[in-house]
């Protein structure tokens, strides 16, 4: 997904919905549509807790978290990859191989991401090739509640933190009240469309 970004200059948000509909369909191709039982293999996930209160989940997101903000706020390789966010010819022009940054910061993300379907798999003892369909829309809701731009650039690792947080909190209130999943979807889908709305305006007056 990196390299295809990095190379083919393409807007990274279609491409990476591309790529995930690809594995999505090689997924199904290899498992169908049958779960697949861990028998559980990964309970220690959900059993393993640090103080005797503290899940082993928690401190994967928690030390996830911390070791992100470390890197973008610490180190010249976080600077480079905050630069290039912000200003991709700028950080060029001053030396930075930009797309070795990208396939490198899409490479990290892969890990990330896998680290979290480890954790979903072991929260359900089974999975399927469907499992998580839909997550990659509350990752973009919960990225733009926590302060991030389409344009890049923009937005803190402690503002993702909490975005995601505010977006669990919300779709936790909404079961309760027994609001329709299909209304969540709408709910979503507004969010999102205000969100780009919004950031064009912002933009538009920057300009100005």
């Amino acid at each position: 997904n990196g390299v295809i970004i990095a190379k083919s200059k393409c807007m990274p948000l279609i491409i990476t919905l591309g790529t995930s509909q690809i594995f999505y369909g090689i997924s199904l191709l290899i498992a169908g549509g049958s779960f697949i039982n861990f028998q559980n293999k990964l309970n220690f996930m959900r059993k393993v807790q640090l103080f005797n209160f503290l899940p082993l989940m928690v401190i994967f997101m928690i030390a996830i978290v911390l070791l992100v903000f470390i890197i973008l706020n610490k180190t010249k390789f976080g600077r480079r990859i905050v630069a290039i966010g912000g200003n991709e010819k700028n950080a060029y022009l001053s030396g930075v191989d930009v797309d070795l940054y990208k396939i490198i910061t899409y490479g990290i993300s892969g890990a990330i991401i896998s680290i979290a379907g480890l954790i979903f798999a072991a929260r359900l003892n089974a999975i399927t090739a469907s499992a998580g369909s839909g997550y990659e829309l509350d990752a973009l809701v919960a990225a733009v509640i926590g302060g991030v731009t389409f344009e890049g650039g923009r937005g803190t690792v402690l503002g993702a933190f909490l975005g995601c947080l505010l977006t669990g909190i919300i779709s936790n209130a909404l079961d309760i009240l027994g609001v329709h999943a299909y209304i969540k979807i709408v709910i979503t889908g507004t969010i999102i469309v205000a969100a780009v709305v919004l950031s064009n305006i912002e933009n538009a007056r920057k300009k100005q």
